[in-house]
């Protein structure tokens, strides 16, 4: 099995994401409780109120983020989840940008913090330092980023196939090869949490 290019990783993800919603078959994920918990612990881990929503899919976290203050921008890489966000909270469309996950297109030191849950699943391994390098270089100076990942399956990397025959990249990660991802992009961890699928 040959490993797809970032490229072509992150083009498998946008087919499969553009299908669910124009097939109807998108519903926004429901967020995890231990998961709202580590965000509460990681916005007090910034040095200011900026923060960027990597694959931020249709906005799911715009409310929680406008509660607490925060100024919210979101990047995902399939034009139709952003239709979907620009069209949930069109008081805020030019928050949402259509870009790549995977090679994003960020001003230096522009964000206080960011955040990505289950973004980079479809990054292959071998690219994943890189690509946190991008978002590394996009931190503001103590800045901060919440990667939020499963180790449920352990270290694996495959293309999987949905009951739609719709084909795409996934990568997962044992706790020990997720902390050296991390340190090796060049991140100091500050806080960690394994908790529960």
């Amino acid at each position: 099995m040959r490993t797809p290019t970032s490229q072509e990783a992150e083009h498998l993800l946008i087919g499969l994401l553009n299908d669910m919603v124009i097939g109807k078959r998108w519903g926004s994920p429901s967020i995890h409780q231990n998961v709202l918990a580590g965000l509460d612990i990681f916005f007090g881990l910034l040095p200011g109120d900026l923060v960027l929503d990597v694959g931020c899919r249709d906005g799911r976290l715009v409310p929680y983020c406008h509660d607490r203050d925060l100024r919210y921008r979101g990047i995902e890489p399939s034009p139709a989840l952003v239709a979907l966000a620009k069209e949930a909270y069109p008081e805020l469309a030019d928050w949402f940008m259509t870009m790549s996950v995977h090679e994003p297109e960020l001003l230096a030191q522009s964000f206080d913090g960011v955040i990505g849950l289950k973004s980079f699943v479809a990054v292959p391994k071998q690219h994943l330092p890189t690509t946190l390098g991008h978002y590394r270089e996009a931190l503001r100076p103590n800045g901060a980023i919440l990667i939020v990942l499963s180790t449920q399956d352990g270290s694996q990397e495959r293309y999987i196939e949905t009951e739609h025959n719709e084909v795409f990249w996934h990568a997962g990660y044992s706790l020990e090869e997720l902390v050296d991802v991390v340190k090796t992009a060049g991140f100091r961890i500050r806080y960690f949490a394994d908790e529960p699928e």
